[in-house]
């Protein structure tokens, strides 16, 4: 184990998006996108209050922070790491030890982690959980479980995902996650290995995936296909969308917040993805705040 390339890139994209996330007002986000540095910035809190929409979850969050999804994500690769013998359980143990109430974790905890720490205090550890998330937790899970295993990810991934969530079509996007990741590891054009990899995703979901490959225009995809909050149905289409019209991580990561929402947890795919083509630069790897 010990490695750890794809899980910083997928930190890094969570960091960057930190100042402005879960604003859900694209007026608001385009007009200051010219006036100010949206990537890596502190999160400003007056403008959250100026918003339309918007939730304010972070307050004592810092640059280089992350969001909980990408904490979860932290969680599990010190946890592999750092265990002789790891198992889902133990990895439940861990995230609940990191997450209750006099834990290190002192931030916002988003649903499948209330929904843990209610089940744990009230004597429930079986596992799989029967709390369904359709979020992107799953898939999340997924990118640790990717790099730290050669064999059985899928079937790893699917095990410690089920500390969270249940969702039957977690395993749809493992699947597509695994091929695209080892395609761009073996040279394949990212555009190619999206297009040929939406066969593996859930088929509710492929013709929302098809048309984010073609030139619709970002404002019409985001009103007919997709969506800028946290669901699979919503986050997973403009992630592929988002990959598909940059040819650069920053340039990717840059799109991905000025869109706003659920701009943290896209930005774990996004910089996770895009930094097989185009590496991080060290300065954002810097900015990170955790260590690995």
């Amino acid at each position: 184990m010990k490695r750890n390339s794809l899980l910083q890139s997928a930190l890094v994209g969570s960091a960057s998006a930190l100042g402005y996330n879960w604003i859900y007002d694209r007026d608001l986000l385009n007009k200051i996108k010219d006036e100010r540095t949206m990537l890596f910035a502190p999160i400003d809190h007056e403008l959250y209050e100026k918003a339309d929409n918007a939730f304010d979850v972070y307050p004592n969050h810092e640059v280089g922070d992350i969001d909980f999804m990408a904490e979860m994500m932290l969680v599990l690769y010190r946890y592999l790491n750092d265990t002789e013998i790891p198992t889902p359980k133990g990895y439940f143990e861990a995230v609940y030890d990191h997450i209750k109430d006099d834990g290190p974790y002192d931030a916002y905890i988003e649903g499948y982690g209330k929904d843990l720490i209610k089940r744990y205090e009230n004597g429930d550890k079986t596992l799989p959980t029967p709390y369904i998330d359709k979020q992107l937790i799953g898939p999340a899970i997924y990118l640790v479980i990717h790099e730290q295993f050669d064999d059985d990810r899928i079937k790893t991934g699917l095990r410690y995902a089920n500390v969270f969530t249940s969702y039957k079509h977690t395993k749809h996007f493992m699947l597509l996650l695994k091929q695209l990741l080892t395609d761009l590891d073996n040279g394949v054009a990212l555009e190619d290995s999206l297009r040929q990899n939406i066969k593996n995703a859930p088929k509710s979901y492929q013709e929302a995936l098809t048309k984010a490959l073609t030139d619709i225009d970002v404002e019409t995809f985001i009103d007919e296909y997709s969506g800028v909050a946290c669901g699979l149905s919503q986050a997973f289409p403009l992630i592929y969308y988002i990959l598909s019209h940059n040819d650069s991580t920053e340039d990717a990561l840059r799109q991905n917040v000025v869109l706003g929402g659920a701009s943290c947890a896209r930005g774990i795919f996004i910089s996770a993805i895009m930094s097989k083509i185009d590496p991080l630069k060290e300065e954002y790897k810097n900015t990170l705040k955790v260590t690995l």
